[in-house]
């Protein structure tokens, strides 16, 4: 029984560190876009 509580833990912990890993991705590339985008204004207004 201790090993499936471990187990079932683990699922758990693993499940969220992927999500919150596939988080960061995303708005790491949401900030990157925006500095994309504020560069090209800078750029082009100039």
């Amino acid at each position: 029984m201790k090993e499936l509580t471990c187990f079932v833990i683990g699922l758990v912990v693993g499940g969220l560190l992927v999500q919150k890993s596939k988080e960061v991705e995303a708005l790491e590339k949401e900030l990157n876009r925006e500095r994309a985008r504020s560069t090209s204004k800078v750029v082009g207004a100039s």
